[in-house]
């Protein structure tokens, strides 16, 4: 399932300007003198009035968050994402996050779409390729049948679910903090501490993650499940019977 652009434009600059809000909160002081001493663009901001100094540093800050948004996106698409995907096929993975009962939940109605799917004549050519494939074949027929409403529904459960991916990825980016930063250990928090948090906010965060993607998968599968539900059964009993008087011999026949 893919996001809408205006959800995934809101995850981006959420993301980027978390980044930046960190940024600043944990460096000001050293970006504040850089920023005084060494630069000429903010000698001529400065000349031009207040007002031009705000709508500069608020488009600057927008252009920046949504690169950086941007750029943690990518990295967790590569990284965090496809392992917390893996929940779909692992029932631990998900118990490990404390998600057992959506995942009983996602898994009850994928089965109750994969035997629909087996028993609708119409959709037979698609059988061999169900396998590993349930998701976006669901997805398929929950876009065409939904309602705007509903779709747009599903769509915010997954947008929480990839921005969760991000914070994911973010949260197991804070132990290099002290690195970056340049600062001794014994001035703020040690080592472990940037570790034990980067655990604690990851589980959190992956816990959300799982939960809203079988979640949103599930309403896929529930209502692709529905729309077959209300077909008739597959002609294929009809066929066959079609299909074994027309192969009975000509001599049955006459006589």
């Amino acid at each position: 399932m893919q996001l809408t652009t205006i959800n995934k434009v809101v995850s981006l600059f959420l993301i980027g300007g978390l980044v930046l809000l960190a940024v600043v909160c944990l460096s000001w002081k050293e970006l504040d003198k850089a920023l005084i001493q060494g630069s000429t663009f903010y000698d001529f901001l400065q000349s031009k009035g207040q007002t031009l100094l705000v709508i500069a540093g608020a488009v600057s800050l927008l252009a920046l968050a949504a690169a950086v948004g941007a750029v943690v996106d990518t990295l967790a698409s590569f990284t965090v994402r496809p392992w917390l995907r893996r929940c779909a096929n692992h029932r631990g993975l998900a118990a490990f996050f404390g998600q057992p009962h959506s995942f009983d939940d996602f898994s009850f109605w994928r089965d109750r779409f994969r035997s629909l799917m087996k028993s609708r004549y119409r959709y037979k050519s698609l059988e061999e390729h169900l396998e590993g494939h349930e998701i976006t074949m669901a997805a398929a027929i929950f876009f065409k049948t939904a309602g705007q409403g509903l779709v747009s529904w599903a769509e915010s459960h997954y947008a929480v679910f990839v921005y969760a991916t991000n914070l994911v990825f973010l949260s197991l980016l804070l132990p290099i903090v002290p690195f970056v930063l340049r600062r001794d250990q014994a001035s703020g928090m040690p080592l472990c501490a940037y570790f034990a948090l980067a655990i604690a906010l990851g589980w959190v965060f992956s816990s959300m993650a799982v939960d809203r993607f079988l979640y949103t998968h599930e309403v896929s599968f529930r209502q692709a499940s529905l729309i077959l539900l209300e077909e008739k059964e597959a002609p294929e009993s009809a066929s066959k019977e079609a299909h074994n008087t027309a192969a009975q011999p000509d001599g049955s026949a006459a006589g």
